[in-house]
């Protein structure tokens, strides 16, 4: 009898070793997990930097495109007004030289020169057209 109850003593000794070391066994798998978890984190963590790097690189340069349009209009506007007023002299002055040119041709015609006026006089009227 004392045997047996060596036996059954052993038995549950084997029985608790053998828990404790699927305890183990199943802590250590629980810590790789657990490792690779915190280094998939780690990689993700650093991708979203990268993305965010990335999103802070793009914001700016479409600022900086943005500006460059805007000044770009700026300037565009700029020139056509300035093209504007340019051609706006320049008729003023053609006019101008216009109106000479008739009052020239008016006072030869009453100078008696009334061959050279209606020269003078077509000339002005072909350039008007």
């Amino acid at each position: 009898m004392a045997q047996l109850a060596e036996l059954r003593r052993r038995e549950e000794q084997s029985q608790v070793e053998i828990e404790q070391l699927r305890a183990e066994l199943r802590e250590k798998e629980l810590l790789e997990e657990l490792a690779k978890e915190q280094e998939q984190r780690k990689f993700t963590e650093e991708e979203l930097k990268r993305a965010e790097q990335t999103n802070r690189l793009l914001a700016e340069a479409q600022q900086k495109a943005r500006r460059r349009i805007r000044r770009g209009s700026a300037i565009l506007v700029l020139c056509l007004a300035v093209a504007t007023t340019v051609q706006k002299l320049y008729e003023a002055q053609e006019g101008s030289k216009l109106e000479q040119e008739a009052a020239n041709a008016w006072r030869q015609f009453e100078s008696g020169q009334e061959i050279e006026a209606l020269l003078s006089a077509i000339r002005i009227g072909k350039y008007l057209k």
